[in-house]
């Protein structure tokens, strides 16, 4: 299997974790001071949505690296 493709697996596992991470909101995930910086500055509803988007984002990217 080619290395491009295990990479496109891994990031797109990764994405499904972020997903399930931003849907559940674990507390170790949810209060990190990277998530917690974005939830001060923008707002609860707003870190969400951009949370969600960037799983989208990175699962399109693995998607394509899987087809390439």
């Amino acid at each position: 299997m080619d290395p491009l493709k295990i990479i496109g697996l891994i990031v797109i596992i990764y994405a499904g974790f972020l997903f399930m991470w931003t849907n559940s909101k674990p507390h170790f995930v949810w209060n990190s001071f990277n998530v917690k910086f974005l939830r001060n500055k923008l707002g609860d509803d707003a870190a969400e949505k951009i949370l969600y988007a960037l799983s989208v984002l990175i699962a399109v990217v693995g998607i394509i690296m899987v087809i390439m």
